[in-house]
């Protein structure tokens, strides 16, 4: 008998077990979902442009630990977009990401201890957080390791380092890397002097337009710089290079893991003119003063900026014009676009502003009501007759009214950012109101709902109960359910239901569409009640 019951509660454990762990890994799993999802939606916003909702979704993912968007929510308040720009806030999410081992939260980390941005400046740190992400294989990384044993910033001069990691990110692709590869090799620091390295790796920087390298090759031809190297003048780096990163580019050819193109600042010289098998793309932008940017290359866009034969993606954005992107392809001659950007039209601004602050509108109904007249005016309107009918009520119906008010902005949040639905729900609610001033005389002997007497309130404010329901005839129940439809102006086809609401004075229809009314203008709560009463009926 011991032996069984033993058995039995050995079973029964191991049962429990089993579904401790099912259970836990299915919660997991519910949560990463609901992570990833949060962080897609945040990429999507990105890619719209619109940086508020950008930043709302990406904070919701690295809360809850995603460690890209973690990373992507520094790169925000790094740049301020979406959010006010705050150096502070943008190292706390960076280093969150990057003690999750993410390689571009450890470069951006370290380059915020490099420059002093919202740290206090620590040369030793910047080496650190840039030496996990070189490891890792981030160009980017390896290229200001490298500076920093060239120079001798944060650990001690090596120029043998600074080599092997130049070499690295230069093997990559890093225009700075090879322009800075091909001095060392010119000078010979740190690696057997070698003019021909160094004038392969320059002529490789000057394709990738590096425009220092440009520059040298714009006067000198390669033979000349393996020739005589001192004439070219290399310099070792002397400062953090200025950089630019977002998130995702749609369509761009060389953007890394996380989807975020990034743009270094490599010199401001303009050459006169381009080394051999190379050529000037000039951007005309009107307005003259737009973001010009090439997306498929590393450094940044200036006038005559010198390129390879190939194909460019061409970004051009200014604020309140809509943007351009075009690859254009580069033969063998000069290529000048001309860009016009197209200005947004602006909506009709109304004489008199919303009832609220529009400089602190939070929700996108809010800010589609300021960016819209006739929203404005409606809730202008809608404000002034609320105003009016509350102070005209008792005390307990006026704060009854403020309950319904409260319910009604629910309501007309659902709509998010759907003119034709605000424009119909405050018309909806104006009627309402107004008809409570039409009829002074009226006794508002029962509860508001949604400003209009009612017999059955607990409708439209409460999930119903199977109490509140017990015991009532069927007719009584089809009143209380057609009710929830008259209060939102359902014009009722039965002749009985028609001449019951018709000699209530705070209706007033509107509409015959029933499937309108149920899924447009009733909350989630009344339409929960509709089908709790219809069980029942």
């Amino acid at each position: 008998m011991q032996k069984s019951l033993r058995r039995f509660f050995l079973i029964r454990a191991i049962f429990l077990g089993l579904l401790t762990v099912v259970g836990s890994v299915f919660w997991y799993a519910k949560i990463a979902a609901e992570t990833e999802w949060n962080f897609s939606n945040g990429m999507n916003y990105y890619n719209k442009e619109e940086y508020v909702e950008t930043a709302q979704w990406f904070r919701k993912a690295a809360e809850q630990g995603h460690a890209q968007a973690q990373y992507h929510l520094g790169r925000l308040y790094d740049s301020g977009k979406g959010v006010i720009e705050d150096n502070q806030q943008a190292v706390n999410w960076y280093r969150k990401a990057a003690e999750q081992g993410l390689a571009q939260a450890q470069y951006h980390l370290g380059r915020m201890y490099d420059s002093g941005k919202g740290v206090i400046e620590d040369n030793q740190q910047a080496v650190n957080w840039y030496r996990k992400a070189a490891e890792q294989g981030l160009a980017q990384a390896q290229y200001h390791l490298g500076r920093m044993y060239d120079s001798g910033k944060g650990v001690i001069e090596d120029n043998q380092q600074a080599v092997n990691w130049y070499r690295k990110a230069a093997e990559q692709g890093n225009a700075n890397a090879q322009y800075h590869l091909s001095r060392m090799y010119a000078t010979g620091e740190g690696v057997t002097k070698d003019n021909q390295e160094a004038s392969n790796w320059l002529s490789k920087a000057a394709e990738l337009g590096q425009t220092d390298a440009q520059s040298l090759l714009a006067h000198v031809k390669p033979s000349q710089v393996a020739a005589e190297p001192r004439t070219t003048r290399i310099v070792k780096p002397s400062r953090l290079d200025a950089e630019e990163a977002e998130p995702p580019q749609a369509e761009s050819e060389e953007s890394n893991d996380t989807g975020i193109v990034a743009e270094d600042d490599q010199g401001s010289n303009t050459p006169t003119s381009c080394p051999d098998n190379q050529y000037a793309l000039i951007v005309n932008a009107t307005p003259a003063t737009s973001r010009i940017r090439i997306m498929n290359i590393q450094p940044k866009y200036r006038p005559g900026l010198c390129l390879t034969p190939r194909r460019y993606d061409i970004y051009v954005t200014h604020r309140g014009y809509h943007s351009y992107r075009k690859w254009t392809t580069l033969k063998e001659a000069d290529v000048s676009v001309n860009v016009a950007l197209k200005q947004i039209a602006k909506p009709k601004t109304s004489s008199s502003r919303p009832s609220f602050n529009c400089a602190k509108a939070t929700t996108r109904t809010e800010r589609t009501i300021c960016r819209n007249s006739q929203l404005s005016n409606a809730d202008v309107r809608l404000a002034r007759i609320y105003s009016r009918l509350r102070s005209s009520l008792p005390k307990s119906e006026a704060k009854w009214l403020g309950r319904q008010q409260h319910a009604w902005l629910k309501m007309r949040d659902a709509c998010s950012d759907n003119v034709s639905c605000l424009l119909e729900t405050y018309n909806a609610r104006i009627t309402e109101l107004e008809n409570i001033f039409a009829k002074p005389k009226t006794s508002l002997s029962t509860p508001l709902v949604f400003g209009v007497p009612s017999k059955y309130p607990q409708t439209s404010t409460r999930r119903l109960r199977r109490a509140d329901i017990r015991g009532k005839s069927k007719r009584a129940l089809r009143l209380m359910r057609n009710e929830i439809y008259a209060r939102h102006g359902y014009i009722f086809s039965d002749p009985n239901l028609k001449r019951y609401f018709g000699n209530q004075p705070w209706y007033s229809g509107n509409t015959t569409d029933a499937t309108k009314v149920y899924y447009r203008r009733l909350s989630q709560i009344e339409r929960d009640n509709v089908k709790l009463i219809r069980r029942n009926e």
